[in-house]
């Protein structure tokens, strides 16, 4: 789907830069409508060298591409996706994507509101962002699997209620893919399957929800790491252990885990990756108890924390086929209790 527009186009001050793309605010008349709107375009970035340019536009294109399925499979953006509203063909010397202007992220939504976001906040965002990424797994063909889904990528189309959209599909693949040698995406996000080189689907997303909905809560990334091998041994501390197969495709395991020869079939972190008891704690708090060790946090934890670790305790697991469905999901008491 391609709806060109019409110049002169109007543009207002730059609202995002990324790594290889800028994306701008736009006033332009849609020929398919008629009507002017206010959009955002989203361009390949200048003074890029030769590879970074390259990968820019295949990111462009592959957003375009996907995008334009997504919006064939839901043409009456019914679905919490952000809207396409077509290719910005070579107008005035420009090339770009053409998307539904949203003015925030929900990241930097609440820290403009200078609070963490309630359970029953969290509780309406969950659901939205599983009724889009279910679309994505069941509503497209083939599957979409978002693979940078971060709250920066979370827009806010509207405050009261609060509305959420989808968006910066770039790095998306179709599902089901073979093993990735090279992980791209939200490193902090990053599902095992993904850190890890396997074989991946739709489900990898999965996992992502549930950094992202504890990073809404606490402020602070589960994952609050640097590089992969990080990243690797976070997830086998806090919802490991990692089963030996899945390493297989990991060049650098030894760097990470020691494998003891009398069993097997177990791995054990080397001293250098085991987290501090500050971090792991913080990583359990949500996922685990309330009384985390006996020199750890003791207290009450209220129905609502309950319901919300337990929610993301069926998410965050390691191997994708545990995780909970989509439907599972929209039918547990973190979903229900406050729809």
């Amino acid at each position: 789907m391609s709806r060109q527009i019409q110049p002169p186009l109007k543009f207002s001050n730059r609202l995002n830069s990324g790594t290889f793309g800028d994306v701008h605010g736009l006033t332009a008349h849609l020929i398919s409508t008629k009507e002017e709107s206010s959009c955002v375009l989203k361009v390949i970035k200048k003074g890029l060298d030769p590879y970074q340019a390259s990968c820019s536009r295949m990111q462009l294109k592959n957003e375009i591409i996907k995008l334009s399925r997504i919006s064939d499979a839901d043409p009456k953006g019914l679905f919490p996706v952000v809207q396409f509203l077509g290719v910005l063909e070579p107008v005035e010397g420009v090339f770009g994507l053409l998307a539904e202007r949203c003015e925030t992220d929900l990241i930097e939504y609440f820290k403009q509101e200078k609070k963490i976001a309630s359970y029953e906040q969290l509780s309406s965002i969950a659901k939205q962002c599983i009724r889009g990424l279910n679309f994505l797994e069941n509503g497209v063909t083939p599957p979409i699997v978002h693979l940078d889904f971060k709250s920066d990528n979370i827009l806010v189309s509207s405050i009261n209620p609060l509305t959420i959209k989808i968006s910066d599909f770039g790095l998306a693949v179709d599902s089901p893919q073979a093993a990735c040698l090279n992980p791209r995406g939200c490193l902090k996000t990053a599902s095992p399957e993904v850190a890890l080189r396997n074989a991946f689907d739709t489900s990898a997303d999965k996992w992502s929800l549930g950094c992202v909905l504890f990073q809404l809560r606490t402020h602070r990334s589960l994952f609050d790491i640097q590089d992969y091998q990080s990243l690797v041994a976070r997830i086998h501390d806090l919802a490991g252990p990692i089963p030996k197969e899945r390493l297989e495709n990991l060049s650098n395991r030894n760097q990470i885990f020691e494998f003891p020869e009398e069993d097997s079939s177990s791995v054990v972190l080397k001293p250098e990756f085991k987290p501090t008891p500050t971090v792991r704690q913080h990583q359990l708090l949500c996922l685990h108890s309330a009384d985390l060790s006996q020199n750890g946090p003791k207290g009450f934890e209220s129905s609502e924390a309950k319901s919300f670790r337990v929610f993301l305790h069926g998410i965050l697991k390691i191997n994708p086929a545990d995780r909970l469905s989509y439907d599972q999901m929209l039918n547990h008491n973190f979903i229900t209790k406050y729809s």
